[in-house]
């Protein structure tokens, strides 16, 4: 659905008019408050790019084992705590 923002004529009786007949978010009555609306959008990023992870984290293994190690750096299975080399 588009959406209606602003509508622009010379005679203010006009343009409220037309705002609330039409269903305009704005009115106005010089044309250079649309090109500086227009220009204000134009400079602020509309969609910004996700911020993307450099890395994804790295698991390690047990040495002994082959398990994967716990936030503490140790294996659950044999309480060892040498990652694989």
């Amino acid at each position: 659905m588009p959406v209606l923002k602003t509508i622009c004529d010379i005679v203010p009786e006009i343009a409220a008019d037309a705002k609330e007949r039409f269903g305009f978010e704005k009115c106005c009555t010089d044309w250079r408050d649309l090109r500086q609306q227009l220009r204000s959008k134009a400079a602020q990023p509309q969609n910004p790019q996700p911020q993307v992870p450099q890395s994804a984290p790295v698991a390690k293994f047990c040495g002994k084992c082959g398990s994967p190690l716990n936030e503490a750096g140790k294996c659950p299975n044999c309480d060892n705590n040498q990652p694989q080399a």
